[in-house]
């Protein structure tokens, strides 16, 4: 994972809707990798 370097508000303000994205398709394949490990179905 690469890490971004800390950005002042501002900057962050103009990044908000890519952020929001990204946040959104992380969370949501974090919740598709818990929801596959509580069915007990592991694979790779």
């Amino acid at each position: 994972m690469c890490q971004l370097p800390f950005q002042p508000l501002e900057s962050l303000a103009t990044r908000i809707p890519t952020l929001q994205k990204r946040i959104v398709r992380i969370i949501s394949q974090e919740l598709r990798n818990e929801q596959s490990g509580l069915m007990g179905a592991p694979h790779g």
